[in-house]
């Protein structure tokens, strides 16, 4: 029997993946045109746009049998779309260059590849968000293994996992291949997701929606009170805030996002987010260039880009899931041994 979608996360999923975007958006423009644009959607939405990602992730975390099925589930979704779109990034990065319709040298895109190594950029920059939940995955399951589901070892395990992953990534202390270091900051946030579903009905429907307005009133004030410090976010001092800021914003789009339960388009979006974060990169600096030269206004010009790059996106997405399943971890490629 299939399980019935829980409407809201899609919409959380939703709000999520624009944020993305947005900032995404946001920053190209002014790296290609070079314009100073004002985006205090941005400073806040930075705090938490990530962080949210990662709890809706831990939110649905399974074991999956166990042992290499749970490895195989987690490759079809997660590493096979990255390896697809790290490959294709590179190869029309390639094709543009030899076509003279990109400013780097011919085989400067090869250098990408080291992506895997270091942290030279990728050609398909949010990708790498499918490779840290890859490895994320991989951390849950071993500390989900070693602690036998005992939330008072697993969370102090965790959190020292975290701050050693912070440390690593903000102090320099130790350069981390991969994204690793990326992977055990955000780690918390994964097992916060996958405890608050095991261990709470926070996620499910209730008919206390009052208390659901209360809680998003409360957890806006303290973000809100606790923002004029992310100034400091990511600098050395402040993990706490790091944290703390992650997870009020989390609980702020999730509160909102259960009252509202579905908007049909960012719905929909959300439902099949994957299409959203390996396709958006791609037309940016095109749309970026072309737009520039009739929208003087940033303001304008980072909505114009938004919206044409939302809504062309979200209208392919019936034909990428029906025709590309695979590398957008609608199916799966290697299949698992049914027990």
């Amino acid at each position: 029997m299939k399980k019935q979608r829980i409407e809201y996360i899609d919409l959380a999923k939703g709000i999520c993946i624009l944020l993305v975007v947005w900032m995404h958006v946001s920053e190209n423009v002014v790296y290609i045109t070079g314009r100073s644009i004002e985006t205090s959607l941005n400073s806040y939405c930075i705090s938490f746009r990530m962080p949210l990602y990662f709890f809706l992730s831990g939110l649905f975390f399974k074991a999956y049998g166990g042992g290499w099925n749970f490895v195989i589930k987690k490759v079809n979704r997660l590493l096979i779309p990255f390896v697809t779109f790290f490959i294709l990034s590179w190869l029309i990065s390639w094709v543009l260059c030899e076509f003279g319709l990109s400013g780097d040298k011919t085989f400067k895109g090869l250098y990408s590849l080291l992506a895997f190594y270091t942290e030279e950029p990728m050609r398909d920059g949010p990708i790498w968000f499918l490779l840290c939940l890859f490895e994320v995955n991989l951390m849950y399951y071993a500390i989900y293994l070693l602690c036998k589901e005992k939330v008072a070892f697993i969370v102090p395990l965790v959190l020292f996992i975290g701050a050693v992953g912070y440390c690593f990534y903000f102090e320099k202390v130790l350069d981390l291949p991969m994204y690793i270091d990326r992977a055990m900051y955000f780690l918390p946030f994964f097992v916060v997701g996958g405890l608050v579903r095991k261990h709470t009905n926070f996620m499910y429907y209730g008919e206390n929606v009052r208390k659901d307005v209360w809680m998003l009133f409360l957890c806006a004030v303290a973000f809100v009170a606790l923002h004029p410090q992310s100034a400091f976010l990511f600098s050395k001092t402040n993990i706490f805030i790091f944290y703390v800021l992650g997870v009020l914003g989390t609980f702020v789009v999730l509160l909102l996002a259960k009252i509202l339960k579905k908007i049909p388009v960012i719905s929909y979006i959300g439902r099949y987010s994957i299409v959203m974060l390996c396709l958006h990169a791609f037309p940016l600096p095109f749309l970026s260039k072309i737009l520039g030269k009739y929208i003087s206004d940033g303001a304008v010009l980072v909505w114009s880009e938004f919206l044409i790059v939302t809504l062309g996106i979200a209208a392919l997405t019936p034909l990428c899931i029906k025709y590309f399943p695979y590398i957008f971890a609608q199916k799966d490629l290697i299949k698992i041994k049914e027990r």
